[in-house]
């Protein structure tokens, strides 16, 4: 028995070779980064379409075509449903989930029920296009009126429209079609294929592009972030800090070492794991002293740096302070009973945005409080530094 494969076919087997191809780049997405949970979601929404386009492409292959019809129609609405799943993870979507759990549950009884009907018939059509199209509609909505949206998320909400749309007019297509009398069911029915698969199949995939758009990007932007970030305390390492003041200075602007005094002790006589809860206890501190649109760094060791944007010395002065202060008072027994933990800090001015010269000058401060006996802040001189100054390097 010859098999002849439609154009609908075509178009349907065309939709599952590139679901295979997401499939794997899907995978390969997932394994380098386990803790995206929604590109499992993808991977799922993924499966669901391509089920569905092999049973649209059996329905018109077999004379099981009611079987096949239920499958499609139902995979159809499945992969929505995990696509929606899916954005609602990756970018917060507050979507009614209770409705559409409900509006899902209507389709596993109204499909079934209406699937004898007839490929073409508007009593069938009608109601499962209606309820293909609500999920991606409601998905699309709410991706494309998310505030503060990024461009990814509009363009994915149009297409998951266009989509919607494409669901939609297939019972417009069905009444064009049956209304030539020059045309037998056979005829009818692979035009009608052919005129439905292939605006839906451009729909999905220019979801399925923009989704790994956003799953490479947000890839990209982890790894970008792992590397500026220090993994201990989450603050900037020493790249990301200066890569970031190089960007974002705000004039007046103030630099700040924090030096945790007598460090090697506490590794020393207490263990690394009592070293490492002072450095993450001295970084939720400085990070909460000086949020946004202050910078914060861990440059190694137990040495943190901030640049106070728009800040005059006084204020950056009392800054560190109160970071002394904070750091002596919640410290206090955190490394065992008894055992103080306190900082030194050095507070020097940037000027004309040099970075570089205002960590040598904070540096000489911070090691002026050291000498003035720790637990301490000085104040570098509110002057340039003198090209002797700023050939010098940074104290040990």
């Amino acid at each position: 028995m010859s098999v002849e494969l439609t154009t609908a076919g075509i178009v349907a087997s065309l939709g599952v070779l590139f679901g295979l191809n997401f499939i794997g780049l899907f995978v390969a997405a997932y394994a380098l980064d386990r803790t995206s949970g929604h590109i499992v979601w993808y991977l799922a929404a993924t499966v669901a379409f391509i089920v569905s386009g092999v049973a649209f492409l059996l329905s018109s292959l077999t004379p099981l075509t009611a079987p096949f019809l239920i499958i499609d129609d139902l995979f159809t609405g499945a992969g929505f449903a995990l696509l929606g799943v899916g954005f609602a993870r990756a970018f917060a979507l507050d979507i009614p989930w209770r409705a559409m759990a409900a509006w899902m549950s209507v389709g596993l009884v109204l499909v079934p029920a209406l699937a004898l009907i007839g490929e073409l018939a508007l009593t069938r059509l009608i109601p499962v296009s209606v309820w293909h199209a609500v999920a991606p509609t409601v998905i699309g909505l709410v991706l494309w009126r998310a505030p503060e949206g990024r461009t990814i998320m509009r363009v994915l909400g149009a297409f998951v429209l266009v989509a919607a749309l494409a669901v939609l007019v297939r019972p417009a297509f069905s009444v064009l079609i049956t209304a030539n009398p020059a045309l037998d069911h056979a005829r009818q029915v692979e035009i009608y294929g052919a005129l439905v698969s292939i605006p839906f199949l451009v729909a999905m995939f220019g979801i399925a592009a923009g989704v790994f758009f956003h799953v490479m990007s947000d890839l990209a932007h982890g790894y970008r972030n792992a590397s500026i970030t220090d993994a201990l305390t989450g603050l900037l390492n020493r790249r990301g800090f200066l890569d970031a003041a190089a960007e974002q200075i705000a004039t007046p602007a103030h630099l700040i070492m924090v030096d945790i005094d007598r460090f090697k002790t506490i590794n020393d006589g207490h263990g690394h794991d009592a070293g490492d809860r002072v450095l993450v206890a001295v970084a939720a501190i400085i990070a909460r002293a000086a949020p946004r649109p202050h910078l914060s760094g861990r440059l190694g060791g137990e040495e943190f740096a901030i640049i106070a944007q728009r800040t005059e010395t006084a204020t950056a002065r009392a800054l560190a302070q109160s970071l002394r202060s904070a750091i002596a008072i919640e410290l206090d027994g955190v490394v065992a009973e008894g055992v103080s933990v306190t900082a030194s800090l050095g507070v020097a001015p940037i000027v004309d945005r040099d970075v570089a010269s205002a960590l040598i000058d904070a540096d000489r401060a911070l090691y002026a409080a050291k000498r003035a006996g720790r637990n301490a802040v000085r104040t570098a001189p509110d002057q340039v530094a003198s090209p002797e100054r700023r050939r010098g390097s940074r104290a040990g």
